[in-house]
């Protein structure tokens, strides 16, 4: 309210100070009207000089004042509606209020957050992928952010009340830093209105304990989701059990044991590309016709004698 009734005192004050430069522009001419009668009837009217004091003949200090008055006045009140619009928090894009730093009636100094807004237009997810899972993605440093028709697809999934619902996203960009922390590269998908849902439409249950499932929910900020993005699909790759996958050392790679003939255990190191539930893709490092062990073995050494049951 204070902000309301110091523009409304402005604009008083520009009102007022519009009447006065009418006065003055009045008085200057009425001043100037009895100057030339007075040159007229006794013909010898001094010449005003050019001086501040000369000038007073034809109010044009007065003038001037008033033209003065009125732009201060003005300009205070274009800095008084400043002052009230700034009171109005404004961001330019659709939004929710995540988080509310000042209350109704607040005293706040400048520079001091009020809230925290998020968009609503779309929504970034922030995908860490480890180099090896990374290098399965095709043209993924290429991702600018811009639409192109080499955009990488994504599909995001998440449960609610039981049910999985799931939005079709793409690859917006990569992060130019792999993370000190986690040494990941960071992918960021994006997917679009996020915040629309589908309406179902509402039937009465013929059964009190029939259930027709959940509406679909917004992707909302902080929700729990998995990411699928589409890899690369040439090239080729051993699949094994990922029980047949044995690390050792930290600074060795895993292994996998391999049959030579019918009497011998032999380690095979492998290079995992990517496990998914029970089975592990490996790089095309072993022979096609290698023969991998899949029988977990409590005691085994390199180059053990071992019998092959057929």
């Amino acid at each position: 309210s204070d902000y309301r009734n110091a523009v409304q005192q402005d604009e008083a004050q520009v009102t007022q100070a519009k009447f006065q430069l009418i006065q003055a522009r009045e008085q200057a001419g009425a001043a100037r009207e009895d100057y030339e009668r007075i040159r007229e009837r006794t013909g010898r009217a001094p010449t005003p000089d050019s001086t501040e004091l000369g000038r007073l003949v034809f109010n044009e200090p007065q003038v001037a004042q008033a033209k003065a008055n009125l732009q201060s006045a003005k300009a205070s009140l274009e800095t008084a509606q400043v002052n009230l619009e700034r009171t109005r928090l404004q961001v330019p894009f659709d939004g929710q209020v995540r988080q509310k730093q000042a209350d109704l009636g607040a005293f706040v100094a400048p520079g001091t957050p009020v809230a925290t807004v998020y968009g609503t237009d779309v929504v970034e997810i922030v995908v860490s992928l480890p180099s090896r899972k990374a290098a399965l993605i095709q043209n993924l440093w290429s991702a600018t952010g811009q639409q192109s028709d080499a955009e990488l697809p994504a599909t995001v999934t998440t449960t609610y009340g039981g049910e999985v619902f799931s939005w079709q996203g793409r690859v917006h960009r990569v992060e130019g830093a792999i993370s000190e922390q986690t040494r990941t590269v960071d992918v960021v998908v994006r997917v679009s209105d996020p915040y629309r849902t589908e309406q179902r439409p509402r039937v009465a249950p013929r059964m009190p304990e029939q259930s027709y499932g959940p509406e679909r929910p917004p992707l909302a900020v902080g929700t729990y989701a998995e990411v699928d993005i589409e890899g690369r699909q040439d090239g080729s790759y051993h699949v094994v059990p990922r029980r047949a996958v044995h690390s050792r050392t930290p600074d060795q790679p895993p292994v996998v044991w391999a049959a030579v003939g019918d009497s011998m255990l032999v380690e095979r190191p492998v290079t995992p590309i990517q496990t998914v539930e029970t089975q592990t893709y490996l790089a095309p490092t072993l022979d096609p016709d290698t023969r991998v062990i899949t029988t977990d073995l409590r005691v085994q050494t390199d180059s053990m004698r071992i019998r092959v049951s057929r």
